[in-house]
């Protein structure tokens, strides 16, 4: 027992001396978001977007950015009808989105950290386009590479809640993607995004 005493408080006082390597606080994270996004044709109405992020936080002691690793997915949905020459169009499109990123964090307060973003992954984007005037209809699906930039902030309202904005631009990293040209717009296979977000840290 007099030997059993010493080693524990030993083992003890390794543990916490490598826990106190990283500051305290939580090392998970939940986020859930929703916002508005470009469309893929110009001009057209904004799209709205959702989607969700969970991952890994870490911050070392003497450091003060805490960094992020994220696993995201994102969908975003439009639809919008336009008369050209006689002939309406009607254009259905969807994206669907994965992609993994890094976030580093900055305090500027207790409360408020600024951050910068970037990730890799993927896309899959559908269009249908019907007209009424008789004339074949059109659809295609395809998936392409992603990458994605972001700068946003974060509220933290206690250890456990935070909200926060993000605007993100994305684009795929292929040159030469299929696609539909519209008589009245410009495809664009970037997309920007302005959104909002709730996370929940344990």
């Amino acid at each position: 027992m007099r030997r059993l005493v010493p080693s524990l408080f030993i083992a003890a006082l390794g543990v916490l001396g490598a826990s106190n390597a990283y500051a305290q606080g939580t090392y998970h994270v939940l986020e859930v978001n929703a916002g508005l996004s470009e469309s893929n044709y110009r001009p057209s109405n904004a799209n709205l977007s959702y989607g969700a992020s969970i991952g890994y936080t870490l911050k070392a002691r003497d450091f003060p950015i805490r960094w992020y690793l994220l696993a995201n997915v994102r969908g975003r949905g439009s639809y919008f009808s336009e008369n050209y020459r006689g002939s309406i169009y009607q254009v259905d499109q969807t994206d669907a989105e994965a992609f993994v990123s890094v976030r580093a964090l900055l305090p500027v307060s207790k409360q408020l950290r600024l951050f910068v973003e970037g990730g890799l992954g993927g896309r899959l984007y559908h269009l249908s386009v019907n007209r009424d005037d008789g004339l074949t209809d059109y659809g295609e699906a395809h998936l392409s590479s992603l990458g994605v930039l972001a700068v946003g902030a974060q509220l933290r309202l206690s250890k456990e809640f935070s909200i926060g904005a993000r605007f993100e631009g994305s684009r795929p990293l292929e040159t030469d993607l299929p696609g539909y040209d519209l008589p009245f717009g410009d495809q664009e296979p970037a997309r920007g995004l302005a959104s909002v977000f709730l996370g929940v840290h344990f």
